[in-house]
């Protein structure tokens, strides 16, 4: 239940966002609050995180699976939402393998 609650707080799309104005709610607002300046710079971390984890023990079937790798992506990007001062750094999808492994087998 935790990681749903975290995933829907951090995963956002900004497309499903009506809320707010278009000065604000737009891909070109500078604003801070705008979604899209903080989904951009989240696309950014997700593709970091991913290029590790695409390397993830390449000889393993499992870590080759779409799903598997989501569930590494989500959970390493929620973590470095939560953690701002650590963040993502590279290795961490190696020390989480394992884990996922374990619960996946």
């Amino acid at each position: 239940q935790r990681y749903s609650e975290l995933k829907s707080h951090y995963v956002v799309d900004p497309h499903q966002t009506e809320d707010m104005s278009l000065t604000v709610n737009n891909p070109l607002s500078q604003e801070e609050k705008s979604p899209w300046a903080q989904f951009f710079q989240d696309n950014e971390l997700r593709k970091v995180i991913m290029q590790d984890i695409k390397r993830t023990y390449p000889g393993e079937l499992m870590f080759e699976q779409i799903e598997i790798r989501d569930i590494m992506l989500n959970i390493l990007f929620i973590y470095a939402r939560e953690q701002p001062d650590i963040s993502y750094k590279q290795g961490m999808h190696e020390l989480l393998a394992p884990i996922v492994y374990v619960f996946y087998n």
